[in-house]
């Protein structure tokens, strides 16, 4: 499994959250680089970027503050509740443990 150093440190802090499951190097494809709670996606990297889950409306706001880019998982539109984020995202620890808590919450 080959990701960045920063979704590494990433995968490091999120390993000691209850019922995180980190990535293992046994799947493949979408998601293979994920983290998961309740085997749902919270994060992950894609394209070398952080993509997170997150409430639509959180989406929304990073978008329009600019600090994210749509995910589209390749495909052609944008996964509404998804945001892609630099690699380097400052507050990467916050946005993951807010998709975290809003992924456990869906469960």
């Amino acid at each position: 499994m080959s990701v960045s150093r920063e979704f590494a440190e990433l995968i490091a802090t999120c390993a000691s959250w209850p019922g995180v499951e980190i990535p293992d190097g046994n799947r493949r494809g979408f998601g293979s680089h994920a983290l998961r709670v309740n085997g749902q996606i919270f994060a992950m990297e894609s394209m070398g970027r952080l993509a997170v889950k997150l409430p639509v409306d959180r989406v929304r706001g990073l978008l329009a503050s600019g600090e994210g880019q749509p995910f589209t998982a390749g495909k052609a539109r944008w996964l509404k509740q998804w945001v892609s984020l630099p690699p380097d995202y400052p507050q990467a620890e916050t946005i993951a443990r807010e998709a975290y808590e809003f992924v456990d919450d869906l469960d």
